[in-house]
């Protein structure tokens, strides 16, 4: 299988066929309970990321119209 992780598919909404971003700049794994502990399963990992689409990338970084979204590591169908 290839790795295809925060690309295609797992960027699009589940109810929504355009993709809410075509562009991740970078994410935070999401851990497990709520203690300090840095629990995560990396069989089943969570991302919080921040991405935008392509036509929006117009000035500076962090003056970008950035959306927020999680991703999870699912099986994509080829």
């Amino acid at each position: 299988m290839t790795d295809a992780y925060a690309t295609g598919p797992q960027l699009r909404n589940e109810s929504s066929d355009p993709p809410w971003t075509d562009m991740v700049s970078h994410g935070e794994a999401i851990r497990q309970g709520y203690d300090e502990q840095l629990r995560y399963d990396p069989n089943e990992p969570t991302l919080i990321v921040q991405g935008l689409r392509r036509h929006e990338r117009e000035g500076p970084y962090a003056e970008l119209p950035w959306k927020m979204g999680v991703i999870r590591n699912t099986p994509i169908d080829r």
